[in-house]
């Protein structure tokens, strides 16, 4: 069970940090 969460908790991570370098991304394009 533990090890479930672990991971789990990763991929929230890596999904949040995924959306985020996205987000700044088009963020940038469109003000530049």
């Amino acid at each position: 069970m533990h090890p479930f969460i672990k991971i789990n908790t990763l991929d929230a991570c890596y999904f949040i940090n995924l959306c985020l370098h996205t987000y700044f991304t088009l963020l940038g394009a469109a003000t530049s």
